[in-house]
């Protein structure tokens, strides 16, 4: 196997983890399974901002996300 890199988010912590906050409900029937994928966002006001109806009907989770390895780099643009 190739070497192994780890991604760095530009808005870690010390750990390599970010924190963000999405739909409880996403949360606990969706993700891991949602095709589409989830929203996550950076903020407990921006979640709520963005989202209100949700926030209210749903509730919100806060998670953190940190990650495991890099499994496909950008490709090289050609100019």
């Amino acid at each position: 196997m190739e070497d192994e890199r780890k991604p760095n988010a530009m808005w870690a912590d010390e750990f390599g983890i970010v924190t963000g906050y999405m739909c409880l409900t996403d949360f606990e029937c969706e993700l891991g399974g949602a095709s589409g994928g989830n929203c996550i966002l950076p903020s407990l006001e921006d979640f709520k901002k963005a989202r209100p109806s949700c926030a209210r009907e749903c509730g919100i989770v806060e998670v953190k996300v940190y990650g495991v390895r890099v499994v496909q780099e950008p490709a090289e643009i050609e100019r």
